[in-house]
């Protein structure tokens, strides 16, 4: 599926989003709002649902530190 624009179009989240795209290897992000909206929840029906910036397809630890570095960004893993 070809990415579209990303989720949030506020300039904090475009700017999270091209941030981490400089800074991990191409196909990390995925900003596609399917996807994204996909993974932005878990299965338990009481549990607040945010909207993500971005999903990262981390691969190593240094690509998890990467995104945890990212200031002032939330993570949760899955």
């Amino acid at each position: 599926m070809a990415e579209r624009d990303t989720v949030s179009t506020t300039p904090r989240a475009v700017g999270i989003a091209e941030a981490l795209r400089r800074r991990l290897p191409a196909g990390r992000v995925v900003t596609d709002p399917d996807i994204v909206a996909g993974l932005s929840h878990d299965q338990a029906v009481w549990a607040p649902v945010g909207r993500a910036v971005a999903v990262v397809r981390a691969k190593s630890t240094d690509e998890v530190q990467t995104v945890v570095r990212q200031r002032g960004l939330p993570a949760m893993t899955l």
